[in-house]
């Protein structure tokens, strides 16, 4: 189980990030919270950072933190970390807060809709003689 193996290995990331999902299912929020918080402090580089900060954020979001989870995700986006607006919206863990005008906030900030241009582009096309060069 994975209480076991927290017990033998307490200092592994992976296994309190899951426990704190399993936590928050059961509605254990209190723990769930602090093994979120728990996996955030075991990683050690900053390409695994910005992953436990986007669990953490799930875990609170599951126990009904919205405030909490909106704070994560803003920090998360704010930084290198692969999250996409298409991660955003596919993802369902993220539909209770989906219609909060703060998420819409910090999703629009981090990743703006295209600007539209006045004019249409047209693509011109050259046509090359033989024995001529592409410019």
């Amino acid at each position: 189980s994975l209480n076991a193996a927290r017990d033998r290995t307490p200092n592994v990331a992976w296994i309190s990030g899951a426990l704190s999902v399993a936590h928050a299912l059961v509605g254990h929020k209190d723990s769930a919270v602090v093994l979120a918080n728990r996996a955030y402090a075991l990683q050690d580089d900053k390409l695994d950072g910005p992953m436990w900060i986007i669990n953490r954020a799930r875990v609170q979001l599951l126990v009904g933190n919205r405030k909490e989870a909106m704070d994560d995700l803003e920090l998360v986006l704010s930084i290198p970390s692969g999250m996409s607006g298409g991660h955003l919206d596919l993802d369902a863990a993220w539909d209770p807060i989906r219609n909060d005008p703060r998420y819409k906030q910090i999703r629009e900030k981090a990743f703006p809709p295209p600007k539209k241009s006045g004019s249409a582009h047209r693509v011109v096309r050259r046509r090359l003689r033989p024995g001529s060069r592409a410019t």
